[in-house]
């Protein structure tokens, strides 16, 4: 049944997976097609400017009203205060086009760091020796006979169609995380300049501290991913059975090599690809958690 050839095209599928994860991985949303999306968020940043100074001004003088009492009793101290707040974020909406691009800038070196120190899409290096000999004393029907062979190759056969068809999920998966990353950064962008007028009154300006917090949670969601996938190619490459306690089933019945070995081994390859791409599609919530987004 050629279980060895499946389980290498399966390999050279995940290969395919992570070669197109690495491309977006190492992609800058200004870069992104182009720069055809970073272009069109910036266009309509621009155009939200000018709502976004509107707002500013109704926010800072509500909060101004609602807080001062008596305008004339005013120390000189208190109205720069107020003048100077005014300011600072009307910069910060006149700036924000370059802090967000500070942020992303900030994100992508992380991220190569992270890609170049883990080594993360080195590929798989093939069976585990061990699990290769187990599959080839199978198929030569060595392990029992014949027959017997033939019949362990069955539930074999299932298991690697089944560890092809999470690959493939898995991979899939993962590719639409990572892109659908671009379509946040350039959502986020486009409407900055409406919650960050929220910086205007005391009041309000959690909304604008929760909205950095987000897109930061955004432009760091890029390495939680890259992590995860470099820990799991160490799991994988470590060759480690998931199931330490199968390589004692069936003591020296030949069984046990084919049960405590292959199937051992498909069935971590299974779980770990599961966890990896919960771990994936997770990933912003963690960096949520950690942001206290």
């Amino acid at each position: 049944m050629y279980i060895d050839w499946w389980i290498e095209q399966i390999y050279n599928l995940w290969n395919l997976a992570l070669g197109d994860i690495y491309v977006h991985l190492t992609t800058s949303p200004m870069d992104f097609a182009g720069g055809a999306g970073w272009d069109i968020a910036q266009r309509v940043h621009d155009a939200l400017g000018g709502i976004a100074y509107g707002l500013l001004l109704l926010f800072f003088l509500l909060s101004f009203f609602r807080t001062v009492n008596d305008i004339q009793n005013m120390t000189m101290q208190q109205i720069i205060g107020w003048i100077l707040r005014f300011v600072v974020v009307k910069g910060l909406i006149d700036a924000s086009m370059l802090i967000l691009g500070l942020l992303v800038g900030i994100s992508m070196e992380a991220n190569t760091l992270i890609l170049e120190n883990g080594v993360a899409f080195v590929g798989q290096g093939g069976l585990p020796p061990e699990v290769a000999a187990a599959i080839a004393a199978v198929q030569e029907g060595t392990a029992l006979n014949m027959i017997g062979a033939f019949f362990q190759q069955i539930p074999m056969l299932f298991l690697t169609m089944g560890l092809g068809l999470v690959v493939l999920v898995c991979g899939i998966i993962m590719t639409i995380v990572v892109y659908m990353r671009f379509f946040k950064v350039f959502i986020y962008t486009a409407i900055s300049p409406l919650p960050l007028s929220t910086f205007a009154s005391p009041d309000t300006a959690q909304t604008g501290i929760h909205f950095l917090k987000s897109y930061a949670a955004v432009c760091l969601e890029i390495c939680v991913i890259a992590l995860a996938i470099v820990i799991f190619n160490a799991l994988v490459s470590d060759n480690t059975l998931l199931f330490n306690s199968w390589n004692y089933v069936g003591g020296d019945d030949p069984n046990s090599e084919f049960w405590g070995t292959i199937i051992n081994w498909l069935f971590g390859m299974v779980i770990k690809s599961i966890l990896l791409v919960s771990c994936v599609i997770g990933a912003n919530r963690m960096i949520d958690k950690m942001l206290g987004a």
